[in-house]
């Protein structure tokens, strides 16, 4: 989690390795769920298969853990080097710290380049914008937000014990 750098300074790693690995189980796991929900009708029926939306019901929830993960390792750390910490239930941690602000930010960005890459999409096979699937950028929007708000949650929690066990912060 740590690594020292010049003068004996701590250095944070905010993506360890297993960020990497965790993020792209939970895309799997949600990415397969989403692609059922959406598209069964081409999966199992003679719909065609929209490839831009099945792309992004997987890297959206990668990037969207990935950069949580980060931000609440993030936020842990520096809680820790000004001395905020303190014991708190899991929901407790979810609406403070900076976490629903965060998350939010996330959803919408995410949102937003979803939105535009299916409207692309469309644009490019039919010409028009066509039929905007209400559905699937409700999903663009709040499903971003939702993994972002739990995911920086329980990597704040798992930093912020791992921080808590290193020596005592710093005072600023």
């Amino acid at each position: 989690m740590t690594r020292t750098i010049k003068n004996g300074q701590n250095a944070v790693n905010f993506l360890p390795k297993t960020a990497f690995i965790r993020s792209a189980i939970v895309a799997i796991i949600v990415g397969s769920v989403l692609t059922l929900a959406n598209q069964r009708n081409a999966i199992f029926g003679d719909e065609e298969l929209a490839v831009a939306r099945l792309y992004l019901v997987f890297i959206t929830p990668f990037f969207v853990v990935l950069f949580s993960q980060a931000l609440g390792i993030r936020r842990a750390w520096r809680d820790r080097l000004t001395s905020k910490t303190r014991r708190e239930s899991p929901l407790q941690t979810m609406f403070v710290h900076g976490i629903p602000f965060r998350a939010l930010a996330l959803g919408v960005l995410m949102g937003t380049l979803n939105t535009l890459t299916i409207l692309a999409a469309n644009i490019s096979s039919t010409g028009a914008a066509g039929p905007f699937p209400t559905v699937i950028i409700a999903q663009a929007y709040m499903l971003p937000f939702l993994f972002g708000l739990v995911s920086q949650s329980i990597a704040y929690r798992k930093a912020a014990a791992q921080f808590a066990a290193l020596s005592p912060a710093p005072r600023a």
